[in-house]
């Protein structure tokens, strides 16, 4: 009652004027019966007497007396109009403002005061600042998550700012403060606009004073590098409790087993997000069927791992979610995070290409039944690569590797590669032709003298040289394992150049011999030295190597490695609104892709032969197709530590992310805009009431003067 009514006068004095002036009011109007003295005949008397008992009745009197009524009407507002209601509510600051909510995954939290969640709770505080704008005021509204979007622009209609509040709907993505500051910083700081006909820029002068009310659960890391600009007065409000506790499931994934290669595992992590050790039980499904579970104990604030094997599980669906129990004892206030999603693809027969003018080394040594467990090996020689077919089949990705021996493409495949004695052109600047075997000159090792001795202009050259010695090898890594380089005896070598990104894998006393690069999805490896080289016709042995056991293993390896890590890659997860690159060996058009709303979408492809898919807003299981078959699956799921720790971070208290501000304030620049829970300011009634009291009593005074009874 007390934020309800503010009483102008002390409660006793109050209640006891509100019981008495009604009282003397009624009083007034029981007292106002006057007789005058009337000479009347005596058979008229007792008639008279009954018909006055009559009018002096309690219920006859008041109901012909409206102006009672209106008194006691206009008594009720001035008294109430005394108590002063009202309510609180967020101050309005500005004449121009512009309402920022963020609809992130997390405030998707269910921890408000009465259970709804904390984006309710958001469009609930701006819908109240929309309320008290006057006439001269105009505001903008943005929702925000990863990406920004104006739900409604300046306006002073508050009609159409409510509209643009409601329709504003929860995702399941992450949190970028940066985009929406941006998106507002455009709009209130205006410094040209191209006019769309004539393409010319006008400059609009100095923006207005803006005041942005930023609306989130606060957990995102500072903005660095922005000027806010005439974005003053800030006023930041944290959603959410610091005790909230939340169970998520922040990663799943399938992976081989490592005691046999042809079976699957499925892993997957369990977070805590309370301040108390919490047991979790994990249920797997497959295509909707139970498979197993399994029970983990999680440390507060820490991440536990669940494996579960996947012996005669097929291609589809698997399900991880957490038991239901283990999410009620946590008090578990965030649901999406709760169940994850993986495919399971076809791994079975890998693809892999050998361009080779006839290596005879190399082809049998990748013809052993070993080598075929990982994929088909086919067999081609260079000429190929000119074809419009092989050029189709490399830039739809139809193979998981494929293997340059002394050639190089004109263009980089969509497939990982491994270069054998050539230099990929894309890591030499202007490098149009890289010479083969058979332009190599035995004794200098010159791969440029065949060109100048033709006359012909003379490319940028890759460091060559003889007798190499290997002095180191990184043996940490995949290609690398169980292999020893010890009395390896090399001719003539490329030293491979440096590369963004590239690790080193053979050292030798003159430079790198072998070095491996990622490039937009795919891997290359590059050996800077042939297995055989082409003189006069003849194929001679370049190195010892392939007489060592190492050299077997090194093409197993690099099997194992590279179509493994394709074919795992088809069952890859993507985050919630992030456009997703699609995978297939399909050279249709277009495909479709149907995905957890049962909708299906036509994705067409790319001049590079790509797919890319967008619709990835909904966390759960998609499908791609080619015509009524399904070719691979894939999974959208939200796994952000950030998002599903829901437990907001509130002044004075030392937050574990050292990247991540209290909720208390958010720095943006060299500005901290401190938070506040509310912007507190009194609504009040009072004048509202006056105002009817002041009417009630005309209308009284004009009935009593004209004598009007209705």
């Amino acid at each position: 009652m007390n934020s309800l009514f503010r009483n102008a006068l002390d409660p006793w004095p109050l209640w006891g004027l509100m019981a008495l002036l009604p009282l003397g009011v009624l009083a007034l109007y029981f007292l106002k019966l006057k007789r005058e003295p009337v000479e009347v005949p005596s058979t008229y008397l007792w008639q008279k007497s009954i018909e006055d008992l009559h009018v002096n009745s309690l219920w006859q009197k008041l109901r012909q007396s409206l102006l009672l009524f209106l008194q006691l009407l206009l008594l009720a507002l001035a008294m109430l109009a005394l108590l002063r209601p009202g309510w609180e509510g967020d101050r309005l600051e500005g004449q121009r403002m512009i309402f920022a909510i963020d609809n992130s995954a997390s405030m998707a939290t269910a921890d408000m005061g009465d259970g709804t969640d904390r984006l309710v709770e958001a469009k609930k505080h701006v819908l109240g600042l929309i309320d008290q704008m006057d006439s001269d005021m105009s505001a903008m509204v943005i929702s925000f998550n990863d990406e920004a979007r104006v739900m409604q622009g300046f306006t002073d209609n508050r009609r159409k700012l409510r509209e643009a509040v409601e329709k504003i709907q929860p995702t399941a993505r992450t949190t970028n403060l940066l985009g929406a500051l941006q998106l507002a910083d455009g709009l209130a700081n205006p410094g040209q606009v191209v006019e769309v006909e004539s393409n010319v820029a006008i400059d609009v002068g100095e923006g207005e004073k803006t005041t942005l009310y930023i609306f989130s659960d606060g957990r995102f890391a500072d903005v660095k590098g922005f000027s806010l600009g005439n974005l003053d007065p800030q006023i930041f409000v944290p959603l959410g409790n610091a005790d909230s506790k939340n169970l998520a499931i922040t990663a799943f994934s399938t992976r081989r087993s490592e005691a046999r290669p042809e079976d699957r595992q499925a892993f997957a992590q369990v977070s805590n997000f309370s301040d108390e050790p919490q047991t979790a039980v994990v249920e797997l499904s497959h295509n909707g069927s139970f498979l197993d579970a399994k029970e983990v104990e999680v440390p507060a604030g820490e991440a536990r791992g669940v494996t579960f094997a996947l012996t005669g599980v097929t291609v589809g669906q698997l399900t991880a979610k957490l038991s239901a129990e283990a999410l009620f004892a946590t008090a578990d206030a965030l649901a999406i995070d709760n169940t994850a999603y993986a495919a399971v693809n076809d791994t079975t027969g890998g693809r892999a290409l050998l361009l080779t003018p006839g290596n005879k080394l190399l082809t049998t040594a990748l013809a052993t039944e070993r080598i075929q467990r990982y994929a088909d090996v086919e067999v081609a020689s260079p000429d190929v690569l000119t074809t419009k077919e092989h050029q189709e089949l490399a830039d739809n990705g139809a193979f998981d590797l494929i293997i340059y021996d002394q050639c190089v493409p004109e263009r980089m495949p969509r497939a990982n590669t491994l270069f054998l004695g050539t230099i990929p052109p894309s890591w030499v600047p202007n490098l149009e032709m890289q010479s083969t075997g058979d332009d190599i000159d035995n004794d200098t090792g010159d791969a440029a003298s065949a060109s100048e001795q033709n006359g012909e202009p003379t490319e940028p050259q890759i460091d060559r040289v003889n007798n190499p010695q290997i002095i180191d090898q990184a043996k940490e890594h995949p290609l690398m394992a169980y292999i020893e380089l010890g009395n390896i005896y090399i001719s003539a070598t490329n030293i491979v150049p440096d590369v963004v990104g590239g690790k080193v894998l053979i050292e030798s006393t003159d430079g790198p011999l072998l070095t491996i690069a990622p490039r937009e999805g795919f891997e290359d490896a590059v050996l800077g030295f042939e297995i055989t080289r082409t003189v006069d016709g003849s194929q001679y042995p370049n190195t010892n190597w392939y007489r060592r056991y190492s050299f077997p293993t090194f093409l197993l390896n690099t099997l194992s490695y590279f179509v493994r890590q394709s074919q795992d890659g088809l069952d890859r997860t993507n985050l919630p609104g992030h456009s997703m690159e699609l995978r297939t060996k399909s050279l249709a058009k277009e495909l479709n892709v149907t995905g957890p709303n049962g909708l299906k979408e036509t994705v067409q492809r790319n001049e590079d032969g790509s797919y890319l898919f967008h619709s990835t807003d909904s966390p759960g299981y998609y499908e791609i197709l080619e015509g009524d078959g399904v070719v691979s699956r894939f999974t959208v799921n939200l796994f952000d530590g950030q998002e599903s720790d829901v437990g907001i971070v509130v002044a004075g208290d030392d937050d574990p992310n050292d990247n991540i501000e209290p909720a208390a304030s958010v720095r943006i620049g060299h500005v901290e805009v401190k938070g506040s829970a509310s912007r507190p300011a009194r609504k009040d009634l009072w004048r509202t009431l006056l105002i009817l009291a002041v009417a009630v009593l005309l209308f009284e005074w004009y009935i009593y003067n004209r004598r009007v009874y209705l």
